[in-house]
Order: C-alpha cells, then sequence, then structure tokens
C-alpha cells in the first residue's frame, strides 16, 4: 500500500521497514560475509518477518520446509534458528548442480552457501553436528568440515563413523570458527587454498572395523598421527577418535557368562541377561546383531550387538549401551532397581 502527497509517492511504513530490512540482510550476506549474488540466488533467500527464510529444497528442488534465522544485529534472547511446522532433519544442498569433484559436508546452511560461492558443492545437515542420517548416501568420499569447537569435532567423528569413509578438515581457530569466517574475513581465494592444503586433510577409512584387532590398529594408527600433529584442531580431532574407538573395542569384547559362579554379584548377573530378549535383533544378511535402537527414532537398524551383550549405536546417539541401560529406558527404573529385577531374570 503506498499514499500520495503533492504528486509524491510515499511508500507506507511497513514497505519502508521491509526494504530497509532486506537491505541490511543483502549487506550482511553480500557485504559482510562475502557470499555471492549468484549463491544468493540459487540459495533462494527471502525476508519474511525480518528473519532471512533459508528454503529447504529436496533433490528435485522441490521446497519441503523453510528454515528462519533471526538477524545478527537483533538485541533478544530469541533462538537463533526456528523451523516452519512440518520440518524435519533433512540433507540440504542436494538441490544444488554440481560444481566440482570434491563434496563437502559442513555445519549449517550459510556455511553450505559459502562453499558454493567459491564453486564448490557441499551438503549439511538441517538439524547441526550431530545429526547426519545412516540413510543418506553421497556418490563421492566427501570432506567433511564442521565448526572447530568440541561440537563441531564430535560431530564429524560421528558423521565418518557412519559414513565409514572421509577426510576430515578444519579450520584454524586464526581465522574463525568456520569456512563462512575464513569467506568473510580473507576472501575466496584465500578459503579455496585453505581447503586445498594438505597439511589440513585426514583421509579416514574405517569401513574395515570388522573385529576387535582391527580397531585396536586403527586405534593405534590415529594416536602416532596426532603425536606428530600441532597443538590444534587436527590434534585434538585424532585424540576424540582413538577415544571413540577405545569405545568400540571394548564393546567387541566378549564376557563369557556361561557357568556363572554362585558368587556373581546381582550387577554381573543383570548385564548377563540376554539383551535380545528386550530388543529384536537381527539373524542374518545386513541386519545381523543389529537392531532398531531403542534410545532414538528410526527405520533401519543402526544399534550393533556386540559378544559381551553390549552394543553399540552407530546412528543418532553415537554411544554404546548394554542390557541395564535398555532395560533402565524401557522399565523407567533407576540403575540400582534395574540391576535388582534384572538379576533376578537370569
Amino acid at each position: 500500500m503506498v499514499f500520495f502527497a503533492i504528486g509524491v509517492i510515499i511508500p507506507d511504513a511497513r514497505i519502508i521497514a521491509t526494504m530497509d530490512t532486506t537491505k541490511q540482510w543483502f549487506n550482511y550476506l553480500h557485504t559482510d560475509r562475502n557470499i555471492s549474488v549468484e549463491a544468493i540466488s540459487e540459495a533462494g533467500l527471502k525476508i519474511h518477518d525480518s528473519k532471512l527464510e533459508i528454503p529447504i529444497f529436496d533433490a528435485e528442488g522441490v521446497r519441503i520446509f523453510s528454515k528462519f534465522r533471526k538477524e545478527p544485529w537483533a538485541e533478544n534472547d530469541l533462538p537463533k534458528y526456528t523451523y516452519e511446522y512440518g520440518a524435519k532433519i533433512s540433507l540440504y544442498g542436494i538441490h544444488c548442480k554440481s560444481k566440482s569433484e570434491r563434496l563437502f559436508i559442513c555445519e549449517g546452511e550459510l556455511d553450505q552457501i559459502a562453499l558454493r560461492t567459491i564453486g564448490l558443492d557441499a551438503y549439511t545437515s538441517t538439524g547441526g553436528a550431530m545429526s547426519w542420517q545412516k540413510d543418506w548416501k553421497l556418490n563421492r568420499v566427501p570432506t567433511i568440515i564442521f565448526d572447530n569447537d568440541e561440537a563441531g569435532l564430535n560431530g564429524a567423528i560421528r558423521t565418518i563413523l557412519m559414513l565409514g569413509e572421509a577426510t576430515f578438515s578444519w579450520v584454524p581457530p586464526a581465522y574463525g570458527k568456520d569456512v563462512g569466517d575464513v569467506l568473510s574475513t580473507k576472501g575466496p581465494d584465500f578459503l579455496g587454498k585453505l581447503l586445498d592444503d594438505p597439511v589440513r586433510q585426514i583421509h579416514i577409512n574405517i569401513s574395515d572395523l570388522t573385529s576387535k584387532a582391527s580397531i585396536g590398529r586403527k586405534r593405534k594408527h590415529f594416536r602416532e598421527m596426532s603425536k606428530g600433529m600441532e597443538q590444534s584442531v587436527g590434534q585434538k580431532f585424532m585424540l576424540l577418535l582413538g577415544k571413540k574407538l577405545m569405545e568400540l573395542e571394548k564393546a567387541y569384547t566378549p564376557k563369557k557368562v556361561q557357568n556363572m559362579p554362585t558368587d556373581s554379584t546381582k550387577r554381573d548377573k543383570a548385564k548377563a541377561y540376554p539383551i535380545g530378549n528386550l530388543i529384536k535383533v537381527g539373524t542374518h544378511g545386513s541386519q545381523k546383531n543389529k537392531a532398531i535402537c531403542p534410545f532414538h527414532t528410526e527405520k533401519t537398524g543402526s544399534y550393533h550387538v556386540y559378544p559381551n551383550n553390549t552394543g553399540h549405536c552407530h546412528g543418532q546417539c553415537g554411544r554404546t549401551y548394554d542390557v541395564i541401560d535398555i532395560y533402565m529406558m524401557q522399565q523407567n527404573l533407576t540403575f540400582k532397581q534395574a540391576i535388582e529385577e534384572l538379576s533376578q531374570k537370569t
């Protein structure tokens, strides 16, 4: 709506506010963050009630929902991101036309758009660093470059464990937290050279981890690699990965539960209760020794049951749980109560 006065068109105050907000957002994205107009257009970014609307598309380019980022200059305690009703964790970037041989997985839509600015293929999960889904299939071995904080490191490890093979890379803290920070402060050429630097590329293939011995060898290999690295993000990543593999190594260690002596503790008896009595465990094919994780919703079993009557979730949880943990959750019991009841079942 517009008002007319003495031959001069005076925009409605709401239109003026919208125009000002649009200009602020454009300056923030293009001027401050160095994101190209082409990448902004490809992403279909819009302004919605002063927030930045980020449409999420499927592989065919059909919008499935939108995500909204609050203004960086807003002085309020509102969440940084909000979601449209019906939103779900989705793989963002699969609608984009391929530009490069290398594929990057980053943390956040604006980082994906930053990588598109310098001509790279990139995907991200709309749910954050710890939300990669097991059923997302890739046609290339990707480079994982998440935020260089603890959440980003843990998310990268979880993602690589699920993918089986990937290259880990990182942004040196001196240049910021993520690829978007590097683009905004150092420019596209510098970011491109940083991502090409072999010093910050650690190729990892863990898809052959099929035994305690193979896990142990990998864990020792990563530990040795970390000793020769700079005291920074890369070394922290290798040490955390070694710690995660140590958990898997323990899960592969079988315990004898037959012929249990009569003086065994209640806890030993509880831990000996067959995990298959609480959850359905696959017995053949690709789902052998796998089950639907009881701690989150999923369609394909990501919980791998090991010989020692424990299991590790290779999906959303990314943790190791034993039969006591599962029984506590299912029956809403304390640790002590679960041990008491399970010990009477064996």
